[in-house]
């Protein structure tokens, strides 16, 4: 348990940088966004367990709820979709 755990806290140190803005740039993302708190989350779970399944699994409910983040999830692809359109002149 110690080493996955510390495995999974090694990803967190590896994305926080040691500048003090962009550390707190990142903090607020990780605070305010649930598609940046589930990659992260899923991400560090995934590596500790060498299984992706469960660091898919791992940020629901505890880290994010379903509903958020399909939300903010559908928030972006929809701004990626007509930004896209935009650029294209459509």
């Amino acid at each position: 348990m110690f080493e996955e755990t510390l495995r999974h806290e090694s990803v967190h140190a590896l994305l926080s940088p040691s500048w003090e803005p962009l550390a707190n740039a990142r903090m607020w993302i990780y605070q305010n966004s649930a598609v940046w708190r589930y990659s992260e989350e899923a991400i560090a779970e995934s590596y500790a367990t060498g299984s992706v399944a469960k660091g898919l699994a791992f940020p629901i409910g505890g880290y994010v709820t379903p509903a958020r983040l399909a939300a903010e999830a559908t928030g972006i692809a929809a701004a990626g979709y007509l930004t896209f359109h935009a650029w294209q002149g459509k």
